[in-house]
């Protein structure tokens, strides 16, 4: 540690770094973004590497999509539509799965209801299960 009475000079930046449209990710340099900023933002949000279908909700899945997965994975695949909405599992296997998930937030009050594409796509699964 310097001693507080030495004197400082001043190191001019300038010529080392350059600010364009005052965003300061935007500097001329070889500065990258972390790696891990990303996977971390993704997990908060649950993007698709935390779903097996992360848009089973929003579109129709295909037998060809379902035709490799495992009875394991069929399950979840389903059940997953169902955690969307916060579904209460009383099974612990599926409880520990989804716990696990950052996107899933158990909610009592849910009752079950589906969207039409969600109704279409458990019964496509069960008919693979």
């Amino acid at each position: 540690m310097k001693d507080p009475g030495e004197s400082f000079s001043a190191y001019d930046f300038s010529d080392e770094w350059t600010i364009k449209n005052n965003n300061p990710r935007e500097l001329v340099s070889n500065w990258q973004e972390p790696e891990r900023t990303e996977s971390i933002t993704q997990e908060a949000v649950g993007t698709s590497n935390d779903y097996l279908f992360y848009d089973s909700h929003i579109r129709r899945l295909s037998s060809s999509e379902l035709s490799g997965l495992s009875d394991w994975e069929l399950r979840i695949a389903r059940n997953e539509i169902f955690a969307r909405h916060g579904y209460v599992f009383e099974s612990g296997d599926l409880t520990r799965y989804f716990y696990s998930k950052a996107w899933y937030s158990p909610n009592d009050s849910y009752n079950g209801a589906l969207n039409a594409i969600e109704e279409y796509n458990v019964a496509l699964i069960r008919s693979f299960e």
